[in-house]
């Protein structure tokens, strides 16, 4: 694969000096730039030579440069000039944030309730704009909700409007390529994107509702080891009540998610604006004020604290249900933050000194003891399974790579789903093997992030 590389201290079109490289990826790279007049530190976006041979993906890129000037909120990543270089590869020059994404955060765990209520109150009215500019999201994730800080408070920025929908009453712009197809995120797709129907404002308040699901509690609803199951329990819509997970999240809280994420458009939210209202108007108790509220308020005061929360999976990359690759179906373009400030993360050490633990543990357990002279032999303690992280669509996710106690609990209910649902999902469960669309790596560890 050939790529466009820059060194510090090159200029790009003329005017751009390059600082450093953030990232480089499959299909581009990022760099920090100033500009030579105006000295604005900025993101440079180049897409490589092979991407930029492939008309899809040139036209998502372009979009996301189209969508803040005609959306013109502070809460949309803005870009500032789009060209291309004198090799022909398109290029986009794009706030630099400093920060992180809320998926980012909520590896650390659930929000404290304040900060989730300001940061989505922030997100519904930043969607709320898109829409009223003509322009449906369709990929509303938390990998794509930048959190940095501005006065000291909490400010969100949206990310990747790559894939959105534009309404050409509105834009005058064109529909995408493949419009038709079922675009987005799986685990944040509304019943209707899984389906491959047309995908409105409704659909962004559904991808809302599972963000506050999962911020509140640290988990998102629907989990499934195969695309068709995801597609089954989105179907159903019948996610465990949050306060099951995090006992003391606030009846009010709970139906505004319950209502959010309805099965049925009609039940929903009409827009974001009214979502962001009524999570303006909860009213939170003392006890909500920071993650410790994450504990039932009736545990016993000396209980042990709780185990750390595992590592979030890596988010699924955006796919197409009807089987096209991910890189065919979305090029994330909007992510302009640099990770080489952030404190390297020592996972692997962590994960080797829990094993060393664990055998330790185990060949204590394992080992007979010969009982104190004059006691009782100690009653064996029971046996315990450690659990492997559960898989999810994205490490297997065709129906033939499933265990097949899961694919015996999908089949019987996928047979049940509306018969658009079944053309859409089961017939090209195994055709749309997200191994072979996902390369590994892809989710983190791109130019985008």
């Amino acid at each position: 694969m050939r790529a466009v590389t820059f060194a510090p201290g090159d200029v790009v079109d003329g005017k751009l000096r390059v600082v450093r490289q953030l990232g480089a990826g499959g299909m581009g790279a990022v760099y920090e730039v100033e500009h030579a007049v105006t000295k604005h530190r900025r993101a440079l976006k180049v897409l490589h030579p092979d991407q930029a041979a492939r008309a899809p993906v040139v036209e998502r890129f372009l979009r996301e440069a189209s969508a803040a000037g005609r959306i013109g909120d502070p809460h949309i990543v803005e870009t500032h000039d789009a060209g291309r270089l004198s090799t022909g590869e398109p290029y986009l020059v794009m706030d630099l944030l400093d920060g992180e994404s809320l998926a980012d955060e909520l590896e650390r765990g659930p929000l404290p309730l304040p900060r989730l209520r300001d940061l989505l109150v922030q997100t519904c009215g930043a969607i709320q704009a898109a829409h009223d500019a003509g322009i449906v999201h369709r990929d509303l994730k938390p990998d794509n909700l930048f959190v940095s800080s501005r006065g000291g408070a909490p400010w969100v920025t949206v990310l990747d409007f790559g894939i959105s929908k534009f309404d050409p009453a509105l834009t005058g712009a064109a529909a995408l390529t493949q419009d038709g197809a079922a675009l987005g995120t799986p685990y944040y797709m509304s019943p209707e994107q899984v389906a491959g129907r047309e995908a409105d404002s409704r659909s962004d308040v559904y991808a809302l509702g599972v963000i506050a699901y999962e911020a509140s509690t640290g988990k998102r609803p629907f989990e499934a080891d195969t695309l068709p199951h995801l597609a089954v329990l989105i179907h159903e819509g019948k996610p465990a009540p949050p306060s099951s997970l995090r006992p003391a999240i606030p009846a009010a809280l709970e139906e505004i998610v319950r209502r959010a994420m309805a099965t049925s458009p009609a039940e929903r939210y009409a827009c974001p604006r009214d979502l962001g209202s009524a999570l303006a108007a909860l009213e939170l108790e003392p006890s909500h004020l920071d993650r410790s509220f994450a504990l039932d308020a009736t545990a016993a005061t000396d209980a042990p604290p709780p185990p750390a929360a595992p590592p979030r999976e890596p988010p699924a990359a955006s796919a197409t249900v009807p089987g096209a690759s991910l890189a065919e179906s979305q090029a994330p373009m909007s992510r302009t933050h640099a990770d080489a400030p952030r404190a390297p993360r020592r996972t692997g050490l962590w994960v080797a000194l829990a094993a060393a633990c664990a055998a330790l543990i185990g060949w204590r357990v394992a080992s007979p003891r010969a009982p104190a002279p004059g006691t009782a032999p100690e009653p064996s303690a029971p046996a315990r399974t450690a659990i492997a992280p559960e898989v999810t669509p994205a490490s297997v996710p065709s129906a033939s790579a499933a265990p097949p106690e899961a694919s015996a609990s999908a089949a019987p209910r996928l047979t049940a789903l509306p018969a658009q649902v079944r053309e859409v999902v089961a017939p090209r469960a195994a055709a749309s093997a997200r191994t072979a669309e996902q390369p590994a790596g892809l989710a983190r560890d791109n130019p985008y992030r």
